[in-house]
């Protein structure tokens, strides 16, 4: 099962997500370029296995499958054409594995992950984590409604030309995501409609690996924003017998994402 897991991840990595972050590279940035940085990505990198306020069944239910996206990423074009002229950064690619568990009293726990794996001249790593409580497992009501907190930790290093003459020099680059969301939803059987709202705080750092830097605003080569943003994500799941599919649309950080699923599950 772990070789399994880690063929899918390296699949989603080689085709999808590391190419498009092999592209990125940064001069000149100032303190709000960082913020602008820290945003998309923070965007891009938020915790979702696009389930709902319902749970995978009152006394146990999973599902693990695979998530796909792409989010609009406005703030990394700009600055990465300032880079490089005619790069296209449009849209961020994510993705992963995860897995969704319900016990008794309501609660689930979920995970989204790709393991450390390196493609295309970058390495990338994610994982998150979140847990949920549906209250109305013990409040019958109309509607599902639960409350989510979630955790993502994200490292992405590369390699760009920095200073004159030009060095080419690693940059990493770290991400921090919490959140804490209220979701409401509908069990048609087959059809799960969801909408959640919440906030979401995003805190990232990056790390020049080298002696000259990327910054306009400090000589350090190290330099973290923290942002924090309303959350609002609205989504469906359709379920045929095993199979689960799933659609979502979030918007955070002052863009939009839109993201997929295909999963098994009882």
């Amino acid at each position: 099962m772990n070789k399994l897991c880690k063929i899918l991840s390296l699949l989603i990595m080689t085709l999808v997500v590391t190419p498009s972050y092999a592209d990125i590279g940064f001069t000149n940035v100032s303190e709000k370029d960082l913020e602008k940085i820290v945003e998309d990505f923070s965007a891009n990198f938020a915790h979702t296995t696009i389930t709902g306020a319902n749970t995978e069944g009152s006394i146990f239910g999973f599902q693990v499958g695979l998530i796909g996206g792409l989010t609009n990423t406005p703030n990394l074009e700009t600055l990465v054409n300032q880079f490089d002229p005619g790069s296209d950064l449009t849209y961020l690619p994510h993705g992963g594995l995860f897995g969704v568990v319900s016990v008794p009293m309501g609660f689930t726990v979920e995970a989204l992950m790709i393991p450390s794996l390196d493609a295309a001249g970058a390495s990338f790593s994610n994982t998150g984590l979140a847990l949920k409580w549906t209250l109305t497992e013990a409040i019958p009501l109309p509607l599902d409604i639960a409350l989510r907190g979630h955790y993502t930790t994200t490292t992405l290093e590369y390699s760009q030309l920095i200073g004159s003459p030009a060095v080419n020099t690693d940059v990493e680059y770290k991400n921090t995501i919490t959140g804490f969301m209220a979701l409401a939803g509908l069990n048609l059987r087959i059809l799960k409609p969801y909408a959640g709202i919440g906030t979401i705080t995003g805190d990232g750092e990056v790390n020049v690996k080298g002696t000259d830097t990327i910054f306009n605003f400090t000589s350090a080569t190290k330099a973290a924003k923290k942002i924090t943003s309303s959350h609002i994500v609205v989504g469906t799941e359709l379920s045929l017998m095993l199979i689960k599919f799933g659609l979502e649309y979030a918007s955070l950080f002052g863009t939009d994402r839109y993201s997929f699923k295909v999963a098994v599950g009882f």
